[in-house]
């Protein structure tokens, strides 16, 4: 599998999502079975900076970051029938970094980037 990026194993393990190659600012999310066959799964698209999914346990369903490139939203895949559903509508300014579901299914832990500096110089008294 050429260009297979950042593999995540189904609960059943059945097959494994994994990023296509990036061709623009854009790339496919695939899935293969564990001898390297096509899974079916209905066809994906997102967009640079979405490489990173993962599986809630309880219900096989993906959690995937879906917009443009400046700013995504979580969003809820049934990688069976390809529903969507979007879990989040954040506001422009938040940047995920990675991110994993909890083993029940019921939170997202996410790292947030932001970038701002504070510098302060302090002078010792004389």
């Amino acid at each position: 599998m050429p260009d297979s990026i950042d593999p995540v194993w189904s609960p059943d393990g059945k097959y494994f999502v994994y990023s296509g190659a990036q061709v623009a600012t854009t790339f496919p999310l695939r899935a293969s079975a564990p001898d390297g066959r096509p899974y079916g799964m209905p066809g994906l698209i997102l967009t640079t900076g979405a490489r990173r999914v993962a599986f809630s346990r309880n219900s096989g369903s993906l959690v995937i970051l879906r917009g443009g490139i400046d700013r995504k939203d979580f969003w809820q895949l049934d990688p069976q029938t390809g529903a969507e559903r979007q879990l989040t509508d954040l506001p422009s300014s938040f940047v995920i970094g990675d991110f994993d579901v909890s083993p029940d299914g019921t939170e997202i832990i996410f790292e947030r980037v932001q970038e701002s500096s504070s510098i302060a110089l302090i002078e010792p008294k004389r």
